[in-house]
């Protein structure tokens, strides 16, 4: 029995040494050494008893060579220890069972000679001056590798580089790509500077590249499509210039690609529209991308968030984009995007924020939109639109951003919109608008900032403002309002920025509001314009 349980010790213990040639990755000892290994892991049988050598091929067999190393220690550990708490274990055979511990621990307690060659090469490419995260990067005394700072190892291989936010410096060594087992390589927030190296597209188990907020250049790697199990590509905050690379419309895992913020120049690739797995966010803002918006984004039905603004894209707005039902927040803000905005966006019961401003986009605002019950916030300011606000928008009851500006709207202000009491923000200024301030407008309990100028509205200042505790901003210049200043503006205590210039202001300005005024500019450096109107606050028009 004990001799029994010796020789699969023994047959183990030479079995891992053969193993630690690495069949499944990069290649550990020269090929003569490997041989020896494997012919020393080959029991002679006709040296044991039938019994021991059938359950000893037994366990060989069950032990495949592409079982972690890692397990087999455990296993070989456990057997030693329970021989060695045997009580008619033989001094001979305690000393055979501590041979099988010194080679288990020999080879199997430091990582692959390849990947700790890389990780110097690694830190011997970056800057030490500004960062101590690496001070223990170093093989003196026989520091272990896997202990260092940002390394994560299973059995003898590098499977995590986490150095986020380690004021690094330097550039990626091409010989990273060596690091086969790697699945996550997180540089990101350092000063890391050059191009990223194409042979990372070796590094095959990659799941997160993140590579943020760096210095990185050059164009993004077509090798990087390699890489199919990514599943995070995050490359935004840095000056990559070139196009995207249609290669990343392989990665079938990939769930989110950031590239914003970058010199990116070309096309988007109606290959992305292959990536279906995308679920968190496409952001592409922030580059010079040019050309149109690809109507294959439409299949990206799993898809939260598409950031897009920030171009040179023309054209269209494609309807295929409403396909994407999952969309919680589209960005498509300053682009010089043309034609009208889709109806089909009325369909997107789930979308929380839409920006579409800064364009060129023409027509009506369409009445569909008041059906987007989740909307949050509404931004389609500085286009070409025309037409009427539609009082639909009024059904967004939960909005709380509503931005019309610098458009050619014309009419009045729907009454409707009184009625949104998680309105924060609303900016129909610099538009055709005609008629009254509504009164109702009390009834907007959250309003925090009110932009109304550089319109055509007539009528008194309702006294009703007075009533809208929280404004901080309330400009009203550039109109044709009349009548008196209400006192009741005294009222608005939280008020920063006032602006009633250039309207048609008739009287004196009330003491209790002249009181207000210069307390609150002496007190908050409050800003304060009431010129262009006929008389106000006894000769001191304007208050800034």
């Amino acid at each position: 029995m004990t001799a029994m349980l010796l020789f699969m010790l023994l047959a183990m213990a030479e079995l891992s040494l053969a193993q630690s040639c690495d069949r499944n990755g990069p290649a550990l000892m020269n090929e003569d050494t490997c041989r020896q290994a494997e012919k020393a892991a080959v029991p002679n049988h006709k040296q044991q008893s039938t019994e021991g050598a059938s359950q000893t091929k037994d366990l060989v067999a069950s032990t495949t060579l592409g079982h972690p190393a890692a397990a087999l220690i455990d296993q070989t550990r456990e057997m030693a220890d329970f021989a060695s708490s045997e009580s008619s274990f033989h001094t001979k055979d305690r000393a055979m069972v501590s041979r099988v511990r010194h080679l288990t621990s020999s080879n199997f307690s430091h990582l692959s000679p390849n990947d700790e060659q890389v990780l110097l090469a690694f830190r011997d490419s970056m800057r030490q001056s500004q960062s101590a995260a690496m001070a223990n990067w170093t093989n003196a005394n026989q520091n272990d590798p896997c202990t260092w700072v940002g390394v994560t190892c299973q059995g003898q291989r590098v499977v995590e580089l986490q150095l986020s936010g380690m004021n690094l410096e330097g550039e990626i060594t091409p010989l990273i790509g060596n690091l086969t087992f790697l699945s996550t390589l997180n540089l990101s927030l350092n000063s890391i500077y050059g191009r990223i190296p194409p042979q990372l597209g070796q590094c095959r188990n990659i799941s997160i590249l993140d590579l943020r907020t760096n210095s990185l250049s050059g164009f993004i790697p077509i090798e990087i499509g390699q890489m199919q199990n990514l599943t995070t590509l995050w490359l935004s905050n840095n000056n990559l210039s070139g196009p995207i690379p249609v290669e990343i419309g392989l990665l079938q895992n990939l769930q989110e690609l950031q590239l914003g913020n970058n010199s990116l120049t070309g096309r988007i690739p109606a290959s992305l529209g292959n990536c279906t797995s995308l679920v968190q966010s496409l952001t592409l803002n922030r580059n010079f991308l040019s050309g149109g918006i690809p109507p294959e984004l439409g299949k990206l039905t799993r898809l939260w968030y598409m950031d897009l603004s920030q171009n040179n894209l023309k054209g269209n707005i494609p309807p295929s984009l409403t396909n994407c039902t999952s969309l919680l927040g589209v960005w498509l803000g300053n682009n010089p995007l043309t034609g009208s905005i889709p109806i089909e966006f009325g369909i997107s019961k789930q979308l929380h924020y839409l920006d579409l401003s800064g364009n060129k986009l023409t027509g009506n605002i369409p009445v569909e939109l008041g059906m987007m019950s989740q909307l949050l916030s509404i931004n389609v300011g500085t286009n070409h639109l025309t037409g009427r606000i539609p009082s639909s928008l009024a059904n967004c009851t939960l909005i709380n951003y509503i931005q019309l500006d610098n458009n050619q709207l014309i009419g009045h202000i729907p009454i409707e919109l009184t009625t949104l009491k998680s309105l924060i923000s609303l900016d129909l200024s610099r538009n055709r608008l005609i008629g009254n301030i509504p009164s109702s407008l009390r009834n907007c309990t959250s309003l925090t900032s009110l932009f109304l100028n550089n319109n055509e509205l007539t009528g008194d200042i309702p006294s009703t403002i007075g009533m809208m505790y929280r404004l901080l901003v309330l400009d009203l210049s550039q109109n044709n309002i009349t009548g008196n200043i209400p006192t009741s503006l005294a009222n608005c205590t939280s008020l920063k920025n006032i602006q009633l210039a250039n309207n048609q202001l008739l009287g004196m300005m009330p003491i209790k509001f002249q009181k207000f005024l210069i307390q609150t500019f002496v007190t908050c450096q409050k800003i304060c314009r009431f010129g262009g109107n006929q008389s106000l606050m006894n000769g001191h028009e304007r208050v800034t």
